[in-house]
């Protein structure tokens, strides 16, 4: 038996599970608990964090997850006879791990992060489990949903004949759940697509992250802000940002555009590779990103 769990840092109501999320990116927003406010990872936008759920009206808003210490305590007091075995690949190196790794093999249950997958075959799993997933749903980037139902799915094609994917949910009507549940691709990426088309995210629009950085906090302000009023000034590219980072600078932008993003992106920022006295400081682009920044 395999049990899965992650923790986050995302804002959700506890008494029907909606999720905070960013009213023009439709993403899950970031919860900053020293400064009470949500972030945008896509915008920038950052606002204190809202009292009451603007579904329910609730006002039991707070941070989700189960960790996997959290997990492991609960599983071994429920069942004390059986071998027990945590195993979070990103926690540990060399020969720490190999042990771990090793009891993971020799245990009847074993509980981790979603890279626990690694250690077992196609159908090797009687039983996999996955522990309040929603948190994945709520993280800040628009793919969130497709690496979930990724997760799902691979967890499924290790269960063994006859065995289960067990899944708790506060939201078990989502259409990730519902499409792992009745076996259909198709029935995922009709409604992951039809998000991606309405908002303009991938593969209808390319994405670009483009970072700022200075020595000093004014300087890194101004290069941020005259990128943002280059980038905004061609019509093809949409701009969201310069987003405020820690201690007040501003450093990212994201920009979405059409299939000549990059070249859209070289021709506006060739100025900015000529010496600049009043902005100096490097400017980093990476277009279609892989990982969205934290």
């Amino acid at each position: 038996m395999l049990v899965v769990s992650r923790l986050t840092s995302a804002l959700a109501c506890d008494e029907c599970g909606a999720v905070v999320r960013c009213p023009v990116c439709d993403v899950a927003v970031a919860y900053a608990r020293a400064a009470r406010a949500v972030v945008c990872r896509v915008c920038g936008s950052e606002t204190p964090a809202p009292e009451m759920c603007a579904g329910c009206r609730g006002r039991r808003l707070s941070p989700f997850g189960w960790g996997v210490e959290r997990v492991e305590h609960a599983v071994r007091r429920r069942f004390p006879k059986a071998r027990v075995a945590r195993y979070d690949p990103d926690a540990t190196r060399g020969a720490k791990a190999e042990r771990q790794r090793a009891a993971a093999g020799a245990s009847e249950i074993v509980i981790g992060t979603r890279g626990a997958l690694r250690l077992f075959g196609p159908g090797s799993l009687g039983v996999a489990g996955f522990v309040s997933p929603d948190q994945l749903l709520r993280l800040p980037d628009f793919r969130a949903g497709e690496r979930l139902f990724s997760l799902l799915w691979a967890a499924a094609e290790r269960v063994a004949s006859g065995g289960a994917l067990v899944v708790q949910s506060q939201t078990p009507e989502h259409y990730v759940f519902a499409a792992c549940a009745q076996q259909e691709l198709a029935a995922f990426y009709r409604h992951e697509m039809k998000f991606r088309g309405e908002l303009g995210y991938p593969p209808f629009r390319r994405l670009a992250i483009v970072t700022a950085t200075a020595p000093a906090a004014i300087e890194m302000q101004r290069l941020a802000d005259d990128i943002a009023t280059a980038l905004t000034a061609a019509s093809a590219l949409t701009v969201y940002g310069p987003a405020s980072a820690r201690r007040g600078r501003a450093r990212r932008i994201v920009v979405k555009g059409h299939a000549d993003l990059a070249t859209q992106l070289a021709a506006v920022l060739r100025d900015f590779r000529r010496p600049r006295p009043k902005s100096r400081g490097i400017i980093d682009v990476e277009v279609d990103p892989v990982e969205w920044p934290s």
